[in-house]
């Protein structure tokens, strides 16, 4: 009887034994799981910091785009008026100096009359 004691005890150590090592395997397995999720969300939190860096440096080269092509026009304006300006200065100077040509021109025909 003493034998059988002992052996029913020691089966329920086995028991215990073969409980406690398979919630170690359980808890290996759910800390690994754990693991594995907080690596996969800081890869998420990194992927979504990264997205948003993209979108800031997208939304600022849009904006850098648009102030160049403001930049363009107003260029372009700039440079239509100073042509513009350009050729009225021509036409100025042209006229300007037929006028002074016939101003000699009359000079020479009172200075030829009155001779």
């Amino acid at each position: 009887m003493r034998t059988q004691s002992l052996q029913d005890d020691v089966q329920k150590e086995r028991n215990l034994r073969a409980a406690v090592s398979n919630d170690f395997e359980n808890y290996k397995i759910r800390v690994h799981s754990v693991l594995k999720q907080q690596k996969n969300n800081e890869h998420n939190v990194a992927l979504s910091e990264h997205q948003a860096i993209v979108a800031q440096l997208s939304r600022e080269l849009e904006l850098k785009t648009c102030e160049a092509m403001d930049h363009k026009v107003s260029n372009e304006t700039l440079t239509r008026q100073l042509e513009t300006t350009g050729n009225d200065l021509n036409y100025t100077m042209q006229r300007f100096e037929k006028l002074q040509k016939r101003k000699k021109y009359r000079l020479r025909l009172c200075v030829d009359t009155t001779a």
